[in-house]
């Protein structure tokens, strides 16, 4: 059985962006996340597939696009199937 939506913190941590969930909670609470271009208003804020979720990495501003809800942190392989890379003007403009 899948899920239809899962916790921010949670995806972050399944999807390999963030190493453990503690910092996935910091990310959240700081505001270096957006779901659909709005501040999440706490960690338990849930993700459904077709939300666009972006974040800075190495100075540069990153949108993932959700294309499956994990159920585990597994492979990074495995990782990568739950998102995809949105170009960075379809992110403004989403």
């Amino acid at each position: 059985m899948t899920a239809e939506a899962i916790r921010i913190d949670k995806f972050l941590v399944y999807a390999r962006v963030a190493k453990t969930r503690s910092i996935a909670q910091r990310m959240v609470e700081s505001g270096a996340i957006r779901i659909d271009r709005r501040r999440p208003a706490n960690t338990a804020c849930l993700v459904r597939i077709g939300q666009v979720i972006t974040t800075m990495a190495k100075g540069r501003v990153v949108a993932l696009k959700v294309e499956r809800i994990p159920e585990r942190r597994g492979t990074a392989s495995e990782a990568e199937t739950c998102y995809s890379r949105v170009a960075s003007q379809d992110a403004i403009d989403a």
